[in-house]
């Protein structure tokens, strides 16, 4: 009796392709041309010199306060310790501003960012007109310089807001599309 012999015939599995989510590049801003989102650059920024730099120097100049108070001139120890006060509650209120701006950049509030822009402007014009005013009363010459200084520190504090502000309002930047597109970040996860 012969014996019936199966033949297996290989053949190819198919597998149907991978389907990836379509995706959709960046449309929105990339701060300083590459390095984050302009909602996580307002969050850094606001962090840093919003909340740390206020901090720091409403630490130190209460700290000069108290020095100054073992100075045997009474007048100028009370003027001193007064504008210090002044002076640490304009920080206080800046870290405020900080903490609403940071507010504003995890709720996509176009507005609340805003509030950034506009404290910082205040503060530099306030800072340029308090400073050529101490220039005048002290005889020293130009202010400019200052000035020059303090608007250039200005505008790149507001670059983030201004661009973040855009996007929020050209509806670049929302919920949606910030965890479908436009998260982005050279180094920070």
């Amino acid at each position: 009796m012969m014996k019936e012999t199966e033949i297996i015939v290989a053949t190819p599995v198919t597998t149907p392709a991978l389907s990836l989510p379509d995706y959709e590049p960046k449309v929105g801003h990339k701060c300083c041309g590459c390095c984050c989102d302009s909602r996580r650059a307002v969050i850094i920024v606001e962090s840093i010199f919003g909340i740390a730099f206020n901090t720091i120097g409403m630490i130190l100049l209460l700290t000069a306060a108290d020095i100054s108070a073992m100075f045997d001139d009474d007048e100028f120890t009370t003027e001193f310790a007064t504008g210090a006060i002044i002076t640490s509650a304009i920080y206080g209120f800046g870290i405020l501003v900080s903490l609403i701006v940071i507010l504003g950049a995890i709720s996509f509030n176009a507005s609340l960012v805003g509030l950034g822009i506009v404290w910082t402007v205040a503060q530099t014009i306030a800072g340029i007109v308090l400073q050529a005013q101490s220039y005048n009363n002290s005889g020293l010459r130009y202010p400019i310089v200052d000035a020059i200084i303090r608007i250039s520190v200005a505008s790149l504090l507001i670059y983030p807001l201004a661009v973040f502000t855009a996007e929020v309002r050209n509806g670049i930047m929302s919920k949606q599309t910030y965890f479908a597109r436009e998260r982005h970040s050279c180094c920070c996860v």
